[in-house]
């Protein structure tokens, strides 16, 4: 063999060598580009989970709280400031609250404890309900009082 056709074949050789270092170069560069990806998929994917945690947090705040709202509504439905609410309501207007305790007392409710209403004891509730703003005064310290909120 001569030195120019070793020379020629150590070229090609090194032409070769050249070639697959280059692609293997591409290659790294490919994984490290998927590797990249990868990880900000998972990232992403943990901040996915996280919000979901959250989000059953939430819900499950959300439903203990509806679950107490419930058992409140339960277990105060017939109390003495619902009565009183409710007649109020059923007025549909502004009646004085002296007037409401015999309106009370004429359908024959009573107080939770078995007692008679008083204007004390409607002033009471009527207190009450204002604090919830179910319920609205005149602003006249007339004791006209009605149900709902809205303007004088």
């Amino acid at each position: 063999m001569s030195i120019a056709k070793i020379e020629n074949a150590l070229k090609s050789a090194n032409d070769k060598m050249a070639e697959l270092r280059s692609a293997i170069t591409e290659y790294d560069d490919e994984g490290r580009s998927l590797r990249a990806k990868l990880n900000a998929h998972e990232e992403r994917f943990e901040e996915v989970n996280a919000m979901r945690r959250e989000l059953y947090s939430i819900e499950s705040s959300i439903n203990r709280a509806l679950s107490v709202l419930s058992d409140n509504v339960h277990t105060k439905k017939d109390t003495s400031v619902n009565r009183v609410l409710t007649t109020l309501r059923d007025c549909g207007g502004w009646i004085h609250y002296e007037d409401l305790a015999a309106l009370l007392t004429e359908k024959g409710l009573t107080t939770t404890r078995g007692n008679a209403y008083t204007k004390g004891s409607v002033a009471s509730a009527l207190t009450a309900l204002k604090k919830e703003g179910q319920v609205h005064n005149s602003g006249n310290r007339d004791g006209l009082w009605r149900y709902g909120k809205g303007e004088r």
